[in-house]
């Protein structure tokens, strides 16, 4: 169990004694906080246990561990990134206002999410508008994207642009091809993509032997994959 999930039984199991098991206990309250249902988190504590301000009071510190893991990985990516402690990355001459509006934004969606690829490209994208001031309202555009965007969403996209090239058109068998560990995830990440308009349907699959549609990036999916390559390379170069 994470230190997260250990700290969130101790927490629990001082407030409810005996009467649920800690291990239950600490998965719903850990539930509760990381997915947003926080009735999972307060039903973890029976009323007879833990009066109602104590059951928000514990359910608000397993919540702000949660948080404060998220941005101390983010913290962790732009040091690994830049070399430096992100203060002093902020103390440099030529850090915006506009800059520092961008870190908020940055660390409020690292702090909800567990997946590392995220964590990294956010602070990636901090580090780019913190350094270049031309690419702040960029980046503040490529964060936002990325609210609702995963590792391999990331993924998905990268195999579908293929570098720009390979022609602008795909199958779900081509992206299986490109990526071999998207597996059976393409269809749902397709559809996912579809609906955030970085996917569009090129051409039926109607007359084709094996029934597969055809879709291709719209004008914004090559935008945003062309966002990620640049600050991939961004860093790269600066390492």
């Amino acid at each position: 169990m994470s230190e997260i999930g250990d700290r969130a039984a101790a927490i629990v199991q001082r407030a409810a004694g005996n009467t649920v098991s800690p291990a239950v206990a600490a998965l719903m309250t850990a539930a509760g906080v990381v997915t947003g249902h926080l009735e999972l988190a307060a039903w973890a504590v029976p009323v007879s246990a833990l009066a109602g301000s104590a059951t928000e009071e514990s359910v608000a510190l397993v919540r702000r561990l949660w948080v404060t893991e998220g941005v101390e990985d983010f913290a962790d990516a732009v040091e690994a990134e830049t070399g430096k402690p992100i203060e002093d990355l902020l103390a440099e001459e030529g850090v915006t206002r506009k800059a520092r509006q961008l870190l908020g934004e940055a660390v409020a969606s690292a702090a909800t999410t567990a997946d590392e690829w995220k964590v990294r490209t956010l602070a990636r994208a901090f580090v780019v508008g913190a350094t270049d001031g031309t690419k702040v309202d960029e980046m503040r555009i490529l964060v936002r994207l990325l609210e609702d965007f995963e590792g391999a969403d990331a993924r998905f996209l990268a195999a579908a642009f293929n570098g720009g090239e390979g022609g602008s058109s795909f199958t779900a068998s081509d992206l299986n091809k490109r990526d071999e560990g998207l597996g059976l995830s393409t269809p749902f990440i397709l559809q996912k993509l579809r609906g955030i308009q970085l996917i569009e349907l090129v051409k039926s699959g109607a007359n084709r032997s094996d029934r597969q549609e055809t879709f291709g990036l719209t004008h914004s999916g090559r935008c945003c994959a062309l966002m990620l390559m640049h600050i991939d390379g961004h860093t790269q170069a600066a390492s």
